[in-house]
């Protein structure tokens, strides 16, 4: 297990965030709006991920009752969470923020095989070949090099095993400094060939632009209700990653893809999701 931030440290922007959003029923009112039928209403739920998409990620893995998930960059655990209860599975998640992990805890209950631990996706120090499948919800996007995480997720998982995530792909803005270029990645394809997978699946949703935009504008338009709820420090930050998001959805050629990969060998006895 990581430790927790010591307190003379300032909270880093993704802490701030999940120590307050999950308190907020303005914001679930904003994304129900917006999501409409494909809310999933997961605990937890802080990414985009709709029920549409689950329903390709969770078939998707092939994750046999009793299987183990690990989930990289979990936040809150919700969508992790759900494809463990839905296959009966055990999940491990990992996250680089204690403060979320911290809530992933709380929401899993004390489920039985659902541990969570603060460590960095790209080095989480799990056992290679460990896992029969991995799971990533819009996290990839945030990190210095995702193609780090996905040599990662190569390495955790056994033969046959499958890796699934939901993120965005672009290229890097024009006039983007160097050492930047890397976060950006416009086709995960080679990428994911390149470390020994297999892309078995790649989508992009049907609406995910326009759920997005109505998310920013919802938050940029609730100022008040929000900042009462949130706090100020949080809403702001909120507030600049929707101004952010709106901008570069509006802008670039940036698009949402749900993927399924797999380590090769085809894995036995894959199991229906639980009723």
């Amino acid at each position: 297990m990581g430790e927790s931030p010591r307190t003379n440290q300032p909270e880093s922007p993704f802490d701030v965030l999940y120590r307050a959003v999950h308190d907020s029923p303005t914001l679930g009112d904003i994304y129900r709006r917006a999501f409409g039928r494909e809310w999933p209403a997961l605990q937890g739920q802080t990414s985009f991920v709709t029920k549409h998409e689950l329903s390709i990620i969770g078939p998707g893995l092939q994750l046999a009752s009793g299987g183990r998930l690990v989930d990289l960059g979990c936040g809150a655990g919700g969508p992790g969470l759900w494809i463990a209860n839905a296959y009966e599975a055990s999940v491990i998640g990992v996250d680089s923020s204690a403060v979320a992990i911290a809530a992933a805890k709380r929401f899993a209950n004390d489920r039985e095989g659902t541990h969570y631990r603060v460590a960095d996706m790209t080095n989480t120090g799990l056992s290679s070949g460990s896992f029969d499948a991995a799971v990533s919800f819009d996290a990839l996007q945030v990190l210095p090099d995702p193609r780090r995480a996905i040599v990662e997720a190569a390495r955790l998982l056994r033969p046959g095993a499958r890796f699934a995530f939901a993120t965005w792909e672009s290229s890097p803005p024009t006039g983007a400094p160097r050492e930047a270029t890397s976060r950006f990645i416009d086709d995960y394809r080679p990428v994911l060939e390149a470390s020994g997978f297999e892309v078995v699946h790649h989508s992009e949703p049907d609406g995910w632009k326009e759920r997005q935009l109505a998310v920013s504008r919802g938050v940029l338009a609730q100022h008040t209700e929000l900042t009462r709820e949130l706090g100020s420090a949080a809403y702001e930050l909120l507030c600049a990653e929707a101004r952010e998001d709106a901008h570069w959805l509006e802008a670039s050629r940036a698009r949402r893809v749900v993927v399924v990969c797999s380590t090769g060998r085809k894995p036995a006895r894959p199991a229906t999701p639980r009723q």
